[in-house]
């Protein structure tokens, strides 16, 4: 109730949502949570951070990142970083990009780390979801509904095996 109060008041006052409980005015969205939900490289710093690297289609979380500039001077294979398995990497986005006015391409994902997304995912639950209005489909992209926001975590689990 009151994510839909706040959602109402500020697209009146000429928000935009650019994530569940993100607004901007036109061209003011914060670039650190952009880079976030198009799953481009960030450094997080310090004891309760996390950052992500993508590389060579593949995706690793980093860890203990206090010692930045040595942090970057090493290889990607010498660092202790977790490296993502596909499933985890599918799961990263879709937390990551369903929320978002960008939304999810399962075709680009699935071309860029070489990876068959309906290995892991149900379509048929993800096509009933449409219908029951709490996905959108636009252009391949898949999107959370505004009314469905608040439940993304229910809607990702249900549509993953």
């Amino acid at each position: 109730m009151f994510y839909n109060k706040t959602n109402t008041f500020l697209k009146r006052e000429n928000f935009q949502s650019y994530e569940t409980f993100s607004y901007a005015k036109k061209g003011f969205a914060s670039k650190y949570y952009l880079d976030v939900f198009h799953m481009k490289n960030i450094i997080g710093m310090g004891p309760s951070s996390h950052g992500r690297i993508v590389e060579n289609n593949q995706v690793f979380i980093t860890q203990n990142n206090n010692c930045f500039k040595g942090w970057l001077k090493l290889k990607l294979h010498d660092r202790k970083d977790k490296r993502l398995t596909k499933k985890k990497i599918l799961e990263e986005f879709l937390i990551q990009t369903l929320k978002t006015n960008i939304g999810i391409n399962f075709s680009l994902l699935e071309k860029q780390f070489q990876m068959s997304v309906d290995k892991y995912m149900d379509f048929n639950r993800l096509k009933f979801l449409i219908k029951k209005g709490l996905l959108k489909e636009k252009d391949n992209r898949y999107f959370l509904s505004d009314n469905s926001r608040v439940i993304q975590n229910s809607i990702i689990t249900d549509i993953l095996y």
